[in-house]
């Protein structure tokens, strides 16, 4: 987060990039199973996440944050690694006190409140 709040702000405060579209990011196309599986190992919980349950969705475009524009025109460039992120986030969960609740709102699946199935 820290690295997206600060590109943001460079983006706020650049005189020349008003109505453009500048993309935030590593540049480093990261796949969500990689991404999961080291929550799951900073976690340190016996978990073994399904992967390819779903199909992939059809019309989804794959791509990566094209970042040479933003680093060019804000003079901006992530500090953090997605390793280093993930740890901050999962160690700030842990400093929380009591259990962090749950989203608000159904997860997939799960019928609404008073709604049954």
């Amino acid at each position: 987060m820290d690295d997206a709040v600060r590109g943001l702000l460079a983006a706020g405060a650049a005189s020349d990039v008003e109505g453009s579209t500048v993309d935030l990011g590593s540049g480093t196309l990261v796949p969500i199973r990689a991404v999961v599986e080291e929550l799951v190992r900073l976690v340190g919980v016996p978990v073994a996440p399904q992967f390819g349950v779903l199909p992939d969705r059809p019309r989804e475009r794959v791509r990566a944050a094209a970042v040479e524009e933003a680093f060019a025109r804000l003079g901006w460039r992530p500090d953090i690694s997605l390793t280093r992120g993930l740890e901050r986030t999962v160690a700030w969960y842990r400093e929380q006190p009591g259990e962090v609740p749950p989203p608000a709102g159904p997860t997939a699946g799960e019928p609404r409140r008073g709604e049954t199935r």
